[in-house]
């Protein structure tokens, strides 16, 4: 049976296992047959969906809290205060436990060695207990647009990309964003890149304009740094509550939010609502949500923006000042004129008035390529033969 490994780490955010979900999931229609192994550390994939032939492997997680060592290792919240050593160690032991005996065809790292440098022994690790066919290739998937934290280090990124990677594969549309404009050094692995196009979730189906209902979804991802944009917006229905009487309002505060945040969410419903329908919706119901809703409201997360782009939901953004991937992507797509930026509840408050002048309509044609799930689940297919 052909083998494909999937390394994914991720201690903020939903981004990265929903590409590799989509991923896996166009690759599914095309080679049923093939095994996949992700192994994964970070977040809990509790919401990764579930795959024939595919085997999850989860690593203790890495979350740092503080400068001085200590973690929390999630999904086991009692191991909070655990130094890094121990929890690096037992990551790297698990890898030379369950590979010893793993053959693979394909390798995709996803994100690294952009990102999470300070795994890069645990990579060694994992290279060199885990055997490639013959012939077998290394891939590195990426967003659009790279961040670079205050350990990144360039020579890191062009030593592991020269020595063991075969292809980078940029799940962008060079005409929109290319890798060199966030990542200069890019200039050097041209050979190596290929852009797929965006990817998103590869199960949304648009409803048709008729079928639309008369609704706003209020969205911040995976949760972790949504309160601003939440409390946000809710300043705004609280000064224009004719709004709140027109159209139902359905908020999606992610899986990871705080339930604190969730208290004061509901809270401040309760002090806006009269006559007016305003919900906190659970994770599991926004592909349905954004599917038959009128417009969104949102951060400038890849995964949300495309995916509304891909079922035709006109979106109000906002652009977190400490995000410079999410404002770099706001302020593109809004100079294309895709998107309308707001950075308060004024903003809201106006562009909600006038929604149907400024937004684009919900079948306007996108000047980019949003068939990456395919387009990567092709390459791998071919890579495997």
């Amino acid at each position: 049976m052909k083998q494909i490994l999937f390394y994914v780490n991720s201690h903020f955010g939903l981004g990265h296992f929903k590409r590799i979900d989509s991923i896996i999931g166009e690759l599914r229609r095309i080679r049923p047959r093939v095994g996949i192994v992700v192994l994964h550390g970070g977040l809990s994939t509790s919401l990764f969906r579930g795959h024939d032939n595919l085997e999850a492997i989860q690593l203790p997680g890495l979350s740092y809290q503080s400068c001085d060592g200590l973690v929390s290792s999630a999904p086991k919240p009692t191991q909070i205060g655990r130094s890094l050593d121990a929890v690096h160690s037992e990551r790297q032991n698990i890898i030379k436990t369950v590979f010893r005996k793993k053959r693979f065809d394909v390798i995709v790292l996803e994100y690294f060695p952009f990102s999470k440098q300070h795994l890069i022994n645990e990579v060694h690790t994992l290279l060199s207990h885990v055997e490639l066919q013959a012939n077998g290739k290394i891939i590195v998937s990426l967003r659009d647009i790279i961040t670079r934290d205050n350990v990144f280090n360039p020579e890191v990124v062009r030593d592991f990309i020269d020595k063991y990677v075969d292809w980078v594969l940029v799940h962008s549309d060079e005409r929109i964003f290319q890798l060199a404009e966030s990542y200069p050094e890019a200039t050097a692995l041209i050979s190596k890149l290929i852009y797929t196009g965006f990817i998103v979730d590869d199960r949304l189906v648009p409803a048709m304009r008729e079928n639309r209902n008369d609704t706003l979804v209020i969205s911040v991802g995976g949760g972790y740094d949504g309160a601003p944009l939440i409390h946000m917006t809710l300043d705004a229905l609280e000064r224009y509550k004719e709004f709140a009487h027109l159209f139902g309002i359905q908020i999606f505060p992610g899986p990871y939010a705080q339930a604190n945040d969730l208290k004061e969410y509901q809270t401040r419903i309760n002090e806006i609502q009269s006559d007016t329908c305003i919900n906190i919706s659970g994770y599991n119901d926004y592909r349905e949500a954004i599917e038959s809703c009128t417009f969104s409201i949102s951060m400038s997360g890849y995964n949300t923006t495309y995916e509304l782009f891909s079922i035709g939901v006109p979106q109000i953004i906002m652009s977190p000042r400490n995000r410079c991937e999410q404002t770099l992507r706001a302020n593109r797509l809004c100079d294309l004129g895709l998107v309308n930026i707001a950075q308060n509840a004024d903003d809201i408050v106006h562009l909600l008035k006038v929604r149907n002048d400024v937004l684009p309509p919900c079948d306007a044609t996108l000047p980019f390529n949003i068939n990456g799930s395919r387009v990567t689940a092709d390459i791998l297919s071919d890579l495997i033969g």
